[in-house]
């Protein structure tokens, strides 16, 4: 039996009267608001060392980014233990300008255009640098005029044209997270490198077994500081901001010393470019990278399984560049990026660890209910106790109009059956909390039982004023057992 939303959120609420906060600001936005992610810092005045890599929570402003406390047996994402026995990097270590550990999901056809396969859905998850500002009418222009904070310590979001997500979020760019919620503060450290997989290294073991063995870091240094790298460690080449290094996780659970994976040669560029976003997809033999020159385009494709490898701008099937859809204005930077599927993908032969890790928005079910800014998303994340994992799920944003505050309820169904509405739990609005769009957040317990395994449910959110007089609906999140 179908049970109606209204019912659930005919509840007291707390009589607070706040302005919408989206009248003054951008809120974040897109199927990745409160996501965790590995990320490093450039120089800029700030605490975070250039050559670590930091870990900023699952949520908003969780608490300033750290370095990795993943479970024991995981690897270590720790740049500077990597580097302990290391000779030919010099104190202070060069600056990781871009990373990747190689479980990127580049989706291309064979001339290199971003093309979605059926039922499937890719995004780039991406930041800029400190003085770009965007393209007009852009999540990035919005950002930068706000004069709050500039926007290299922000990130973005870009749906992939041709994904299988309801249509208002496809082809779009959103600003995932401001620096104040990834807690790094209003006047921040560019945000120089990036990657969304290592926190499934922590998540529960079926996930952590669908990640490549042994573990792989790809990164780049910056080619200000190339001199902290000694000449042999190049092997003969000319150093490089473009070429390509990589550091292996050993049987021990240290990891290898730094070794060349590809030149810049070998990448078709020159000694002098400066590889600043990267992202390799290493079963398909792709990567996506930018280089602080913009030519010929700020987003480029490579196919490095091929003899001769030569980069060319990824653009959509009309010819269309990504970076201009992704909002990049003509002397702005793409800083760092990562491409991700979360999708089961047929014929693979592996799980996809990602399609168990992060939901992905369906189409709303109830018409009858006005529009409204919310946005909604769901991770999952190990907890103790009977239940070897959880989801934490998330809403942002509420009804403009009507009394008070309001709250925020939240049901489960079966995959895309909004007529078996079952309540889980109803959530009162913290109109005083700083963060655009007040979000709140609940966890969903996930059974312990094998055979229920890649089981879909919705997690459908409805938000209200306190009078039950504004009722709005967020994109339900499919998410799998």
């Amino acid at each position: 039996m179908s049970r109606s939303p209204r019912l659930l959120l005919a509840v007291p609420a707390i009589a607070l009267s706040l302005a919408d906060p989206r009248v003054s600001a951008q809120c974040s936005a897109g199927p990745f608001i409160g996501t965790p992610f590995a990320m490093s810092f450039a120089d800029g005045g700030g605490v975070y060392a250039r050559h670590e890599i930091f870990h900023k929570p699952l949520g908003f402003a969780p608490g300033a980014p750290a370095t990795w406390s993943g479970p024991p047996g995981s690897p270590n994402f720790n740049f500077t233990a990597a580097l302990t026995n290391c000779s030919g990097w010099l104190l202070p270590l060069a600056d990781i300008d871009s990373m990747s550990l190689g479980e990127d999901w580049v989706l291309a056809d064979a001339a290199g255009r971003a093309v979605v396969p059926a039922n499937r859905w890719g995004a780039l998850v991406f930041s800029v640098t400190r003085g770009s500002i965007g393209a007009p009418n852009s999540a990035i222009r919005r950002e930068s005029a706000t004069g709050r904070d500039r926007v290299g310590a922000d990130l973005f979001s870009y749906v992939l044209v041709g994904s299988a997500m309801p249509l208002e979020l496809v082809g779009v760019t959103e600003r995932v997270h401001d620096s104040r919620e990834i807690d790094v503060g209003a006047v921040a450290q560019e945000l120089d490198a990036l990657d969304s997989f290592m926190p499934l290294f922590a998540s529960e073991p079926f996930v952590q077994a669908s990640m490549s063995v042994p573990a792989r870091m790809f990164f780049t240094v910056s080619s200000a500081t190339l001199a902290q790298v000694h000449p042999f460690v190049w092997a003969g080449t000319a150093p490089s901001g473009a070429t390509i290094l990589v550091s292996t996780r050993q049987t021990n659970g240290a990891w290898s010393c730094p070794q060349i994976w590809k030149t810049h040669a070998q990448l078709g560029l020159a000694a002098g470019e400066d590889i600043d976003a990267l992202a390799i997809d290493e079963p398909n033999q792709l990567m996506l990278f930018s280089t602080r020159s913009r030519v010929p385009d700020q987003l480029m494709i490579l196919d490095y399984g091929v003899d001769v490898a030569l980069p060319i701008p990824y653009l959509t099937p009309a010819g269309i560049p990504i970076s201009d859809l992704m909002g990049i204005g003509e002397d702005d930077d793409i800083d760092a990026i990562c491409a991700i599927d979360p999708s089961v993908r047929g014929g693979t032969g592996a799980v996809n660890g990602m399609a168990f890790f992060m939901g992905t928005p369906r189409p709303k079910s109830f018409a009858v209910l006005p529009p409204a800014d919310l946005e909604s998303s769901a991770f999952r994340v190990t907890t103790p106790g009977p239940a070897d994992s959880a989801y934490r799920s998330f809403v942002s944003g509420w009804p403009a109009t009507g009394v008070g505050p309001g709250v925020a309820s939240m049901f489960w169904s079966l995959a895309d059956q909004p007529n078996t509405l079952v309540p889980f739990v109803v959530v009162a609005r913290n109109a005083l909390d700083p963060i655009c769009g007040n979000p709140v957040a609940t966890t969903i317990p996930v059974p312990d039982v094998p055979a229920m395994r890649g089981v879909q449910v919705d997690l459908r959110w409805f938000v209200a004023d306190a009078a039950l007089t504004s009722i709005h609906e967020a994109f339900p999140i499919q998410i799998r057992l």
